[in-house]
């Protein structure tokens, strides 16, 4: 069973587990999608100069148009991908798949119609080269190379000379096999790689307590943000009051699941990608194109939850009009606000904070 599980793990996602595969999912799309604008460029080239050699040279017996049409098919698709693909995953894929049809229609042309006596050697570099040019689920690749490599096997008994045909269906079907268990194998590096890579970053830029996005994620992200808006930017600055006396009292793991709320209220309210632990006890969330009276809404939610597990927060929000941001000054106004309920709530407290109750 153990063995039958290890096969559909390694053909639906190269050996990874699901949740993994899933968080490399958009590292595979731009990995594919900039692989695409190197191949299609080089394609360009080459099939260009295939167009001016064979216009020139006829003797060759490749008429010119032949590589003129692949020339602007691969044009249109380069193209689309420069400007129409930056958010489109599906559009990608289709072009993907395109453009890799494209090349083994050529090499099956070459390989088997243009040298009816003649072994063909250009399909089957094409066969193990092509699917090893982006990452795919298995599966789908392997499904890939059976097709072209079939469609291949048809053409050459259908067009060449009896006495190839036996080579090069023999040597379609090794080639073929060598090409499903290298790109395999390649598919496999490659994710295991984007894993790895994504779990180094998640460690980079994430506090493993929370699992929120930390200081070091923030500073990367708050200048992003403005690009955002169409409306305005709100920053809500959240600070735990009495960590320190919970610690003295409880023990850290007491501080540690007061922290583990907070946070986890403020990202439900906020968004996973909104929401930073920047501090020991110190929150930052921002909320793009929303009211006031919406915002003041959520925090009234979120301060609810927190007291509701007598807990206590110090919130402060500044808000600015989108084309009027100024990052520093809305981080400011919000942090001065939040000091500024942090101040009240320690004043109405002192009492029972110099007893250690707070």
């Amino acid at each position: 069973m153990d063995f039958f599980q290890n096969i559909k793990k390694i053909l639906n996602y190269a050996g990874a587990t699901k949740e993994e595969y899933e968080s490399i999912i958009p590292e595979i799309y731009e990995h594919n999608r900039k692989r695409m604008k190197v191949f299609l460029s080089v394609t360009i080239f080459f099939l260009l100069a295939m167009v001016v050699i064979t216009y020139l040279e006829p003797g060759l017996g490749f008429p010119y148009y032949i590589y003129l049409i692949p020339v602007i098919i691969v044009l249109v698709i380069f193209f689309v991908i420069r400007f129409f693909t930056q958010d489109r995953p599906l559009l990608l894929i289709i072009l993907i798949y395109s453009f890799v049809s494209l090349l083994f229609l050529m090499a099956i042309y070459i390989g088997a119609i243009a040298n009816k006596t003649q072994t063909a050697g250009t399909f089957l570099a094409f066969l193990l080269a092509i699917p090893m040019l982006f990452v795919v689920r298995p599966w789908k690749n392997i499904c890939m190379i059976v097709f072209f490599d079939a469609l291949f096997i048809f053409t050459v008994i259908q067009v060449k000379s009896p006495e190839v045909i036996p080579i090069d269906v023999i040597n379609a079907l090794i080639f073929g096999g060598i090409g499903i268990i290298v790109s395999t194998f390649m598919l496999m590096v490659t994710v295991e790689n984007f894993v790895i890579k994504e779990k180094m970053t998640s460690l980079a830029e994430r506090d493993q307590l929370t699992k929120l996005r930390n200081r070091t994620s923030y500073e990367h992200c708050i200048s992003a943000y403005p690009e955002y808006c169409e409306k305005s930017l709100a920053c809500i600055y959240a600070d735990a009051n009495g960590l320190h006396e919970l610690n003295e009292k409880g023990g850290h793991q007491a501080g540690d699941r007061m922290l583990q709320l907070i946070g986890g209220a403020l990202q439900d309210l906020f968004g996973e990608a909104y929401t930073y632990r920047i501090g020991g006890d110190e929150f930052v969330a921002f909320a793009v194109d929303i009211e006031e009276a919406d915002l003041r809404e959520k925090l009234n939610s979120f301060l609810t939850k927190v007291e509701e597990a007598h807990y206590y927060v110090s919130v402060g929000y500044g808000i600015q009009q989108a084309g009027e941001i100024q990052m520093t000054e809305l981080i400011k106004a919000a942090e001065k606000e939040m000091y500024r309920k942090k101040s009240e709530f320690y004043q109405r407290n002192e009492n029972d904070r110099r007893k250690g109750r707070i």
